[in-house]
């Protein structure tokens, strides 16, 4: 991976130098242009859901459409082979989508097919088909009543109404809930909804409907009646011979032979009339059964529902078809029928897209030859032209297409559309024409005598071209484009990619290549040379050797080699096959300075080996090989066998492998147990036994025997042996198989041995139960014996069976209080009695009171002193007093502990045991004991103690507690204290200096300067801080001039703001809207709807002061698409926008003003026209209209016009052809200097560097155009855009993602949630209006306003981003006046659930819950209502980010 980052790293390093470079060369990128390829086509078929979507609040339908061409790709659409009409309000072309509005059927069902185009050509996509569904209404006609006799099938017919694509079937009786459920003997049928019953109860008798749904709605809509048939009455009469005979099956519902499309789901149906009910299996046949059909396998994804009344397979292909037969049986008899599955193939083309060469002249042949289920209809587009037989330039047969005398026009893509009734495919087949060109010339190579070589190179062409080799102006072969190959020798072969094969070099071989390659149009070759290196080897004597080391020593393993000083060479290094990496593995490798190998810090199990040595040239390779031995610690012993179990005595078995050259010293024995789990870690081992090998005895075999004692009784063990030598310890054996050994004793008895309080004259005595390693069997339990000390008494006994016990309690006859008893206690288990352990043990004192007139007697800073009366008539032990304490500020919202009752009855309510010390909130506690640190001497009768880790200067209270294992006694009364402040003592020795006071106003003054200095860099960074444009649009439009654009911040920047409202007018008189629109929809700054909502505005001005409202609002990145979008149209007003030119200044649009007569009646506009558009300020779209105005005085007024709008260095263009026509009128307008004025500011401001027009041309070339210059139409009504190489900014700049808290709007539970905004503060007022507050910019000679358009609070507030951590729960909260509000996720609707919860108060406040956030529905959520205005947007992004780890 590290490798892969630096080749990275490389890549853009050197990307970002070529870029520069090409910048400072004023080279320019320039696209190769190509005509447009569809990459996603219209679904087949398009299915709208109507009643779906308008409960959704969706109005309109989708077809997809999306193309790659340069340049810009236009689209149209058409539907059953018309053009659709885009003025007519019903259909809008976003982004190559087409938007159709309010959907009706049947009127806008049809086949629909996309076009896209630009100057070079067109492609088609496959047709599609629009459905809508629907769902028709039942006849009304009264239904016939159905009778059956008790016990006899029957069926009830649905006849569901027309609909489409399909219909789900349900069944209610006499009420809607009554829900009819199939079962065994009842079923619906998934074709038609008839309702089948295999045999009739009386109960079956009433009234039935049936109710139909749309398979395409996962939840009913509609109005239950009117999708409910009419009532069918069911009449059942009683058999009068009960009970009801059986009888042999006869089947209702047949399997119908069916043709399924492939990859769809294939069902066949059958149900029976039987008594009693019947069983149902399926077979498969290779053929019908009255042909003699024999049963076959299943197809694997096959299966049937729960009474296999039906047959599904999901997915069927070809392979899944036959016969299918379904046998119906019972105790009288079966029957069978069959039925047949044919699955039809939508058409599958074998060809692939292709290339084919053009030959001038020829004649090519096309094939589409497809797979699929006949009958295949073939249709063959160039471009968006369908292209039929002719005779004379076409010839269509079927599946094949003849285009005859080939020219240069001819080249292109042509389309093969298949279609067949269940399905439609396309495939692509382009004529190409490629000059010869060598893509990777010869270059210089090397070959080794004997050997044979491949002289490799890179080339193109088409057609295919006749190659050459030539040595010393010799042809040496040759190949012809059928690929006949010739040459002077049979060492020389040509191969099909045209590489030279020279066999058994010699070094008359070496010398001079030459490649040509040439075809009908033009040729070119290339030139090489070729080396002959003599044969490698590696010297006798100086090659690698056998060599005996140590572990942990250093060795040196030569490898000295004679190559040819032609060739460079490597020494590779391989360990028993194995590649040495020697920066990875330099720990233990290194290589010598002549490619020997030197082996340090050698370990036996990873060096010991056979080490080769390659000697690698770039043509041959030669080895030699050598054993390393290394000694070093042994290697684990084998064959460990663990015998002879006792109940804590074994024997273990095992053999000693290889020593690595020395003997072993000593052998170490680890055990594992059953019980030495830790957590989910691996078991422990443990050493058991340790000792030279004297201490073993040997075995037959050359084996060793040990005796292993001290085990514990009924426990797994497992065991392993290591051999220690000189060396260290070896590796340990593989484990022994694990066995138990027998039950025993416990071997040792309970520990940790204790007493403790309770009520007055209780005896409680504790221990610590035996873990499960020590029971000795498959339980234990505790002999426990007490008497009192010294009274001579017998021991009483207790047996506690439970192995948990802890601890045993005596309680009658009561005890005195304190008095030490002798307590002994033992384990056992059903084999024996374990040791025996004694402990003395007091009987209790009773609960402590609560500490009296407790006092803080002194105070510091980070503890206190406290004082309190030893609690009075208790001689029970007390291990600590329990203190709680808190800070007075704190408040703890727990009511405190030392409630006191009134009255005589001054005693404690409760007592608190000791695990609940730390059950309440907003206190602290701490233990004293007395360990002598924590207690200090004090008056008799009294308790003294310190508390520490307090903070200074605060005032606490404190409450003071005994402890009396296992109770807790009542808290003391409150007490409080003060904590001293603390003093730095290092200020303190400060005090008086002479110099400190200098040196503090020393530090204000640096501070000051340095906030000045900061100041002033921070202002000189703002005033040049502005977009400008690239020399080259290869260049990033996210960098201008080597600094990067600011988007930092969710929003757009105040100062592109004010860039927008000063040029507003401007935008609004003169930029085409569509083109626009669509191309800020291909850089995902504008959504679909958005765009579509533009677009419908038939005046420009209009749609241009609705885009000029919502860019505002979007991100601060907007502002640079919109600029690249306006470009190829008029590219003076983008470097407006960017402030790469000057606006026209107010002295040279009065002079315009003031000769406006004499230049209208002197000037010709036609010269001035034409040069303003080769500078670009005129497009060629307005150089036509402005060449068509009759008038002369007209066209110049509306020059004039025009000219004033344009930047200032216009001003002089204007000039200057006024200059060229009427010296005199441009002297007095431009001043008697006004020809050093043009030198200089035409210098300065000409554009010369070619520019790409709206067609694709440039400045240079004048093909495409009239005799005036201008651009021939290309069947469009606007201009069309430039599709340079841009990228969009999230794979271009990495930007820190920006947090927008906006007003009302909190994620739940989403920690740091902090404001994007800078310099822009934004407030929501109380009527729901934005109030901005923006930081102005200041321009260098003008003061201009930044305060954005009025817009609605929605799109106020769009385009925030929230982040969150996954899983978490968010609230989104917008406010302003709209009605019909709904939410939208990525441009489709959101139900109101359980998970979006969708709240709406009154008309101003709206919300959005989203219950968890995850990166699958992380992205754009859209909030979107009306207003008398229109509609209203808000997005609002979310985006999930990984968990922080917090400190608590």
């Amino acid at each position: 991976m590290g490798g892969i980052a630096r080749l990275l790293c490389i890549a853009v390093v050197s990307t970002s130098i070529g870029v520069v470079w090409m910048q400072s060369q004023g080279i320019e990128w320039i696209p190769t242009p190509w005509d447009p390829v569809i990459f996603e086509h219209p679904q087949n078929p398009t299915v709208y859901d109507r009643e779906k979507a308008l409960s959704e609040g969706i109005k309109y339908a989708n077809l997809t459409c999306r193309a790659i061409g340069r340049p810009y790709t236009n689209y149209t659409w058409t539907k059953d082979g018309v053009e659709v009409d885009l003025t007519s309000g019903k259909y809008t072309i976003a982004g190559g989508f087409l938007v159709i509005y309010n959907p009706t059927y049947p009127d806008d069902e049809g086949t629909y097919q996309c076009i896209a185009f630009n100057m070079h050509g067109a492609d088609v996509s496959v047709p599609a088909q629009f459905k809508m569904s629907h769902v028709g209404a039942f006849d009304r006609t009264p239904r016939s009543p159905v009778t059956v006799t008790e016990g006899r099938g029957f069926k009830i017919e649905c006849k569901g109404p027309d609909a489409y694509p399909a219909l789900h079937y349900g069944w209610y009786k006499g009420f809607i809930g009554n829900r009819i459920i199939p079962n065994e003997r009842r079923y619906i049928s998934h074709a038609n909804g008839d309702l089948y019953f295999k045999f009739s109860r009386v109960s079956d008798a009433g009234e039935y409907r049936c109710f139909v749904q749309n398979q395409l709605q996962t939840d009913f809509f509609g109005d239950i009646d009117n999708r409910s048939s009419p009532a069918i009455t069911v009449t059942v009469n009683r058999d009068l011979n009960p009970p009801i005979r059986a009888r042999e099956p006869v089947i209702m519902l047949n399997p119908a032979d069916i043709d399924p499309i492939e990859q769809y789901t294939a069902e066949l149906e059958c149900f029976d009339d039987a008594f009693p009910a019947s069983d149902i299996r399926w077979k498969r046949l290779d053929r019908p059964a009255r042909e003699g059909g024999v049963e076959i396998e299943f197809p694997a994804r096959a299966r049937f529902n729960s009474h296999s009344h039906a047959l599904i397979i999901p997915e069927v292909t070809e392979a899944d078809g036959g016969i299918f037969q379904c046998i119906a049986s019972n105790e009288k008899g079966s029957v069978s029928h069959e039925g047949r599955i044919e699955v039809r193939v939508p058409p599958k083309p074998k060809v692939l897209d292709s290339e084919k060469p053009l030959l001038v002249g020829g004649t090519e042949t096309f094939s589409c030859e497809s797979e699929g289920s006949e009958p295949l209809v073939y249709s063959w587009y160039f471009g968006r032209d369908k292209i039929v037989t002719d005779n004379v330039k076409y010839i269509v047969a079927t599946d094949k297409l003849t285009v005859k005398n080939l020219d240069l026009d001819d080249r292109g893509s042509y389309r093969c559309i298949i279609t067949n009734d269940w399905g439609v495919n396309a495939t692509e087949i382009r004529l190409t024409v490629r000059i010869p060109n060598i893509r990777k010339p010869i270059s210089q190579q090397n070959g080794m005598e004997g050997s044979d070589i491949t002289m490799k190179l890179e080339w193109e062409a088409s057609p295919a071209p006749t190659m050459e080799w030539i040595k010393q102006s010799e042809v040496i072969a040759s190949m012809t484009p059928d690929g006949v190959m010739t040459s002077v020798s049979s060492k020389y072969n040509i191969t099909k990619e045209g590489y030279l094969v020279i066999r058994n070099l010699r070094p008359e071989d070496a010398g001079s290549y030459s490649f040509r390659i040439q075809n009908v149009y033009g040729s070119v070759d290339t030139a090489g040379t070729l080396y002959v290196a003599q044969q490698s080897r590696i010297v006798q004597g100086r090659g690698p050797t056998n060599i005996n080391m140590e572990q942990g020593g250093t060795a040196t393993i030569p490898c000295e080699g004679q190559i040819d000083t032609l060739l460079e060479s490597v020494n590779s290094w391989f360990v028993d096959g194995r590649k040495i990496d020697f920066e990875k593995e330099s720990f233990n490798y290194r290589r010598g300075p002549k490619g020997e190998l030197i082996i340090q810090n050698a370990n036996v199990m990873m060096h010991d080996g056979v080490y080769t040595c390659a000697l690698d040239t770039s043509v041959d390779e030669q080895t030699a090989s050598a054993r390393v031995q290394i000694k070093g610690v042994s290697e684990a012993p084998v064959g460990v066998k663990f015998e002879n179990v006792g109940s804590n005595t074994a024997t273990l078995r095992f053999t000693q492998a290889n020593t690595n050259g020395d003997s072993c010293k000593e052998y170490v024995v680890e055990a594992q147990t059953e019980f030495d789990d830790i957590f989910f870690t691996d078991r422990l081992w443990t050493q058991v036994w340790r000792g030279s090998p004297n201490s073993l005895r040997n075995a037959r075999g050359g084996g060793k025997t040990l005796n292993l004692n001290n085990l514990k009784p009924f426990t797994e063990y497992s065991f392993r042996v290591m051999c220690m030598n000189s060396y260290g310890m070896g590796e340990p054996s593989w484990p022994t198989e694990k066995n138990r050994t027998l039950p025993g004793a416990p071997p040792r008895a309970p520990g940790n041995l204790g007493y403790g309080n309770g009520m007055a004259g209780d005896v409680l005595m504790s221990w610590e139960p035996l873990q499960e390693s020590d029971w000795g069997d498959i339980t234990v339990g505790y002999r426990v014996r007490y008497r009192r000390q010294g009274s001579g008494a017998q021991y009483r006994v207790v047996y506690i069976d439970n192995p948990e016990a802890s601890a045993y309690a005596h309680t009658q006859p009561p005890a005195p209080v304190n008095v030490p008893y002798e307590c002994k206690i033992a384990a056992y288990n059903n084999y024996s009695v374990g040791p025996e352990a004694t402990w003395i043990a007091y009987s209790s004192s009773g609960l402590p009171d609560y500490p009296r007139n407790l006092e803080i007697i002194h105070a510091r800073n980070d503890s206190v002193t406290m004082q309190w009366d030893k609690i009075p008539n208790f001689n029970g032990p007390i291990p600590f007093w329990g203190v709680r304490y808190w800070r007075e500020e704190d408040r703890p919202r727990t009511a405190r502990r030392t409630k006191r009752a009134i009255g005589w009855w001054d005693t404690w309510l409760r007592y608190i045991p000791e695990e609940e010390e730390k059950d309440e909130t907003g206190f602290q506690y701490a233990r004293l004991y007395d360990d002598g640190i924590t207690k200090v001497p004090g008056p008799s009768g009294k308790e003294t103690y310190i508390l520490r880790q307090l903070q200074p200067d605060t005032l606490y209270n404190f409450q003071v507690r005994a402890n009396s294992h296992p109770y807790f006694g009542e808290y003391s009364n409150i007490t409080r204290a003060i904590t001293e402040g603390t003093r730095n003592p290092w200020l303190v020795g400060l005090q008086g200096s002479w110099w400190v006071p200098m040196l503090f106003w020393l530090m204000v003054t640096l501070l000051i300067a340095l906030l000045l200095t900061l100041c002033c860099c921070c202002c000189l960074w703002c005033k040049r801080r502005r977009r400008r444009r690239p020399k080259s649009e290869a260049f990033t439009m996210y960098e201008r001039n080597g600094r990067p654009s600011n988007f930092g911040v969710d929003i757009m920047t105040p100062y592109h703001k004010g860039r927008l409202k000063r040029l507003r007018d401007t935008i609004i008189r003169y930029v085409s809207p569509d083109p626009v629109a669509d191309h800020l929809v291909e850089r995902e700054v504008l959504p679909q709807a958005m765009a579509g909502q533009i677009k419908q505005i038939e005046e420009p001005d209009l749609a241009n002061e609705r885009l000029l409202d919502i860019l505002p609002n979007r991100p601060d990145h907007a502002f640079d698409h919109f600029c690249d979008g306006v470009r190829p149209e008029h590219p003076w007003l983008s470097d407006l926008l960017e402030e790469a030119e000057p606006e026209m200044t107010d002295v040279h649009m009065s002079k315009l003003e003031s000769y406006r007569k004499p230049l209208a009646a002197s000037v010709d506009p036609h010269p001035v026209i034409n040069h303003m558009r080769i500078n670009e300020y005129f497009n060629p779209m307005e150089a036509k209209d402005l060449a068509s105005i009759p008038s002369r005085e007209e066209a110049n007024n509306v020059v004039i016009d025009m000219v004033k709008d344009r930047p200032d260095p216009a001003f002089y263009h204007y000039l200057a052809c006024v200059g060229q026509q009427d010296p005199d009128l441009a002297a007095e307008i431009g001043g008697p200097d006004y020809q050093q004025d043009l030198k200089l500011h035409l210098a300065n401001g000409t554009r010369s560097t070619p520019r790409m027009f709206t067609d694709g041309q440039y400045d240079g070339d004048l093909s495409g155009k009239d005799a005036m210059g201008l651009r021939k139409e290309t069947g469009s009504d606007r201009p069309i855009l430039n599709n340079v190489d841009e990228l969009k900014m999230s794979n271009m700049v990495a930007v820190e993602p920006v947090e927008m808290k906006m007003s009302k709007m909190d994620a739940v539970d989403a920690p740091n949630m902090s404001t994007g905004l800078e310099g822009v503060d934004v407030n929501i007022t109380r009527d729901g209006k934005p109030n901005i507050h923006a930081q102005q910019v200041m321009q260098p000679e003008e003061e201009m306003s930044v305060d954005p358009p009025e817009v609605h609070p929605f799109e106020a507030q769009s385009g925030s981003t929230i982040e969150v951590e996954n899983g978490q729960p968010v609230i989104i909260e917008i406010i302003g006046d709209a009605k019909g509000v709904r939410w939208l996720y990525e441009g489709a609707s959101l139900p109101n659930n359980d998970f979006y919860r969708q709240s709406t108060e009154g008309e101003e406040f709206h919300s959005l819950f989203i219950a968890e956030v995850t990166r699958q529905n992380q992205g754009c959520y859209t909030c979107e209502g009306t207003t008398d205005s229109g509609v209203v947007n808000c997005d609002i992004f979310i985006n999930v980010r990984e968990p922080q780890s917090q400190l608590v």
